[in-house]
């Protein structure tokens, strides 16, 4: 007889007889290979212990854990084939207390008997005995209270070896096990759990479950006919594994974690059903996983955890007639092509519709209303994944979705209601006049070119205009602010996008104002980027961009951050009151000036003086340049800071007595010539152009009080011109006129052609020349120098300079398109 027993018995006697015993220590085992468990045990060795997370420790394969009577709040990992034997299943206890499993079953050959089994966690799976792909189980006449018995891995093979469900009991009902069963009906019977294995042909209709882990759990199973089955407050309402060929109708699932949940099945259709608050964080109403073939088919969704219905790896799924109401994902499609929605409605929630990395997706008749991102594409790396079949039926807040794919030379003006507005493979686009929130995106745009965003505001939107391999696009104009992830974002490898008087405001998300990733010769410029956590972004992105005359302020972490990119251009801005001013992780890559006498930036933290002047700062004189550069690191200097905010309405070029060759970078609205050189009105009498075109006069000349012969009346930006100054010294010629916001195009014929360069920066030849290749278009750039008065072949390491003008000798007829 074990000790507790004989206490027992010795005490009756003791009661009886008027005498007392004391029980000094506690006999060997009934029989060896035996722990024995219990609470209230004076103390433990090596076969009496405590817990019986500690008898399991210090069992081996084939030893009995017997447990006493009380109640033991544990949770228990079993990991030897042993016996688990309770001493009756009413009063020996175990309460996980809500906190994961209470037994996890790891090892083959595992039996449980006896026990009274109560609450274990309410996360998806937590049960109250979890097999977790294990063999020759036997569970045997147990009590599960708010909890149940969950079986993961369900391979047939493991059915076959034998685990055995007998005599179980669930809040008070019976738990069916059926096996290898064919064509019954289980109608209206009391039941606490409903498991099915490899069963067909089976009607399950009029059930009440609550309070277990899986109310009905069915693998490998087909023509499975569930009707009007409530299932209330479990972990899962219905969990479908390997099965197909199978309907679920009139069900409410509700107070679950998942409603139902359907894993790697196939053809099972799910109809007029009610989904509601199966609430934990990541519950759905339905949870489609690696199946195929699914339909749901008027169903409601109310208040679920994260999900209404998820389509995940679950391709040929069909949603009709569905509605989401206060759902974090009303409708989320993720890895899942083919699918169709049609009829469905989703309001009040955080995410109307989701479709992330996923193709060919048909939506049809959809409404998405009142959600914080009604209508969210994300496409990841691949711009297939942008390719879905979506048209204007669909609306946001009532009106149309526009999701075109490979349009061209179309305008969307105020004229147009738009909902959302997304461009895929599309050219020559112009949407403007329009306010575009509560979506993933204001503007979308995706593999496509040469399109105008004029005017639009994008506010409180996952992101505002975002640009995926898209490349020579203007967005001008646009106020972007309280957007998620950045206000305006270009990524994967687009190229050529100038961002203009722009207002972006008001991110203190993620990336802030604008994010520029993997992407290059993309210009930021006269816009005003304040109060976002970043102001501008850029990572991973090298060669060209540039990022001039905007003031940035008051943004929350840095200005501006650059971080792996290298040959970034960041000059004629202002700085002001950011919390870092600018970050730049590389080493001497990117250029933090546009050098002497152009000038940096502004930055309203800058403590130099100004009592020099000249390239090295030691002229003594002021021209507006700090004496001393402005470190941004140890490594990364503007060179000339300015002393004053950076004004863009004017520039200058520096000329000497004599011939100069020059160009005007700037557009010239107003090309008359004596008014472009206004500024410099009787400090010159000549000016002359080469005009290839005129192959019988070429040479057009310009000569102050000439009263007669003059033919040349006017100047632009794309003319380099001679202009003879008869001012001793240095003659600052300022010129009017408008940055350029687009590259500007110079046709190159052959022979010599006498050009401009208006940009906004300068360039080494290659990256200046652009789309010309030199030695097959162009063999030969030159300029000349005023001050040395010498000619100067521009070799490939040589730069074009802002202001000077060119002579390229072209071999063939090419347009130039001058990058900005």
């Amino acid at each position: 007889m074990h000790s507790k027993k004989i206490a027992v018995t010795l005490l009756s006697l003791a009661m009886l007889f008027g005498f007392v015993v004391i029980v000094v220590e506690m006999p060997t085992p009934v029989s060896a290979g035996t722990i024995w468990v219990d609470d209230s045990f004076p103390s433990e060795d090596d076969t009496h212990k405590w817990t019986i997370q500690a008898g399991v420790d210090n069992a081996t394969p084939g030893d009995t854990v017997y447990v006493y009577n009380g109640t033991y709040y544990e949770n228990v990992w079993v990991d030897k084939s042993i016996d688990l034997i309770g001493e009756n299943r009413s009063n020996t206890i175990v309460d996980g207390e809500e906190n994961e499993n209470v037994f996890m079953i790891v090892a083959d050959g595992v039996n449980i008997s006896g026990f009274k089994i109560l609450n274990s966690g309410n996360n998806r799976g937590e049960s109250g005995i979890h097999l977790n792909y294990v063999r020759n189980c036997d569970i045997a006449n147990n009590s599960f209270i708010n909890s149940g018995l969950y079986l993961r891995g369900f391979e047939l093979s493991h059915f076959e070896t034998h685990n055995i469900l007998t005599d179980n009991i669930v809040n008070g009902d019976p738990l069916y096990y059926y096996k290898n069963t064919s064509n019954i009906d289980i109608n209206g019977i009391p039941i606490g759990q409903l498991i099915l294995v490899n069963c067909v042909n089976i009607n399950v209709s009029n059930l009440y479950i609550i309070n277990t882990d899986v109310a009905i759990e069915i693998a490998y199973s087909s023509f499975i006919n569930m009707t009007n089955n409530n299932l209330t407050n479990n972990n899962r309402g219905i969990y479908l594994y390997f099965t197909n060929n199978t309907s679920i109708t009139s069900h409410n699932a509700s107070d679950n974690v998942d409603g139902i949940y359907i894993d790697k099945s196939s053809n099972i259709t799910v109809g007029d059903s009610w989904f509601s608050n199966n609430s934990y964080i990541t519950g759905a109403g339905v949870y489609l996983s690696y199946s195929r073939d699914i339909k749901v088919i008027n169903c409601t969704a109310y208040n679920n955890g994260l999900y209404g219905v998820t389509i995940f790896y679950s391709p040929n799924t069909t949603l009709r007639n569905y509605t989401a109401i206060e759902e974090f994902y009303g409708i989320s499609v993720y890895e899942s092509s083919g699918n169709t929605i049609l009829n469905c409605t989703s309001k009040d929630g955080v995410y109307g519709i989701r479709m992330a990395v996923s193709q060919n997706n048909t939506l049809r008749n959809c409404s998405f209303t009142n959600n914080t991102y009604n209508f969210v594409v994300v496409g990841a790396n691949n711009i297939y994944n942008f390719y879905q079949d979506i048209d204007t039926t669909n609306t946001v807040n009532g009106k149309p979705i526009y999701y075109l794919i490979g349009h061209s030379d179309l305008e969307f003006n105020e004229t147009i209601d738009i909902g959302f507005m997304g461009l895929v493979s599309c050219h020559n686009i112009i949407v403007k006049n329009h306010t575009l929130f509560n979506n993933g995106q204001a503007v979308l745009l995706v593999n496509t070119t040469d399109t105008l965003i004029d005017n639009i505001i994008g506010p409180n939107n996952r992101r505002g205009v975002f640009l995926v391999k898209s490349s020579k696009n203007t967005i001008t104009n646009c106020s972007s602010n309280f957007n998620y992830y950045a206000n305006i974002e270009i990524v994967q490898q687009s190229s050529n996008n100038v961002i203009s008087n722009c207002s972006v405001e008001h991110n203190s998300n993620q990336y802030g104002g604008i994010f520029i990733e993997d992407s290059s010769n993309n210009h930021i410029i006269h816009s005003t980027i304040y109060n976002n956590k970043y102001g501008v972004y850029i990572k991973g992105s090298s060669y060209d961009n540039v990022i001039t005359n905007n003031t940035i302020s008051s943004n929350d972490n840095y200005g501006v951050y650059i971080t792996a990119s290298i040959n970034n251009y960041i000059f004629h801005n202002n700085f002001v009151s950011n919390t870092v001013q600018a970050y730049d992780d590389t080493s001497y890559g990117n250029q933090w000036d546009n050098g002497y006498p152009l000038g940096g930036n502004y930055w309203s933290n800058y403590i130099g003086v100004d009592d020099f002047k000249g390239p090295n700062q030691n002229i003594p004189g002021n021209d507006d340049i700090g004496d001393m550069n402005y470190p941004i690191d140890a490594d990364s200097i503007d060179n000339y800071p300015l002393m004053n905010p950076f004004r863009s309405i004017e520039n200058y070029t520096i000329l000497r007595q004599g011939w100069n060759l020059i160009s005007i970078p700037l557009i010239q609205q107003e090309q008359n010539l004596t008014r472009v050189l206004g500024s410099i009105d009787s400090w010159y009498d000549a000016v002359q152009w080469y005009d290839i075109t005129d192959t019988g006069d070429p040479w057009k000349h310009h000569k102050v009080g000439k009263p007669f012969g003059n033919d040349l009346f006017e100047l632009n930006e794309t003319m380099g011109f001679w202009i003879h100054i008869t001012q001793p010294g240095d003659t600052i010629f300022l010129y009017n006129g408008t940055q350029p916001t687009s590259n500007q195009s110079i046709t190159l014929y052959p022979g010599w052609n006498h050009v401009g360069y208006p940009s906004l920066m300068n360039r080494i030849r290659p990256n200046a020349l652009n789309n010309i290749n030199f030695s097959t278009d162009v063999d030969g750039v030159w300029a000349y120098n005023a001050s040395t008065q010498k000619w100067k072949e521009i070799g490939p390491s040589d730069y074009f300079e802002l202001g000077r003008g060119y002579w390229i000798h072209a071999k063939v007829t090419k347009t130039w398109i001058v990058p900005l």
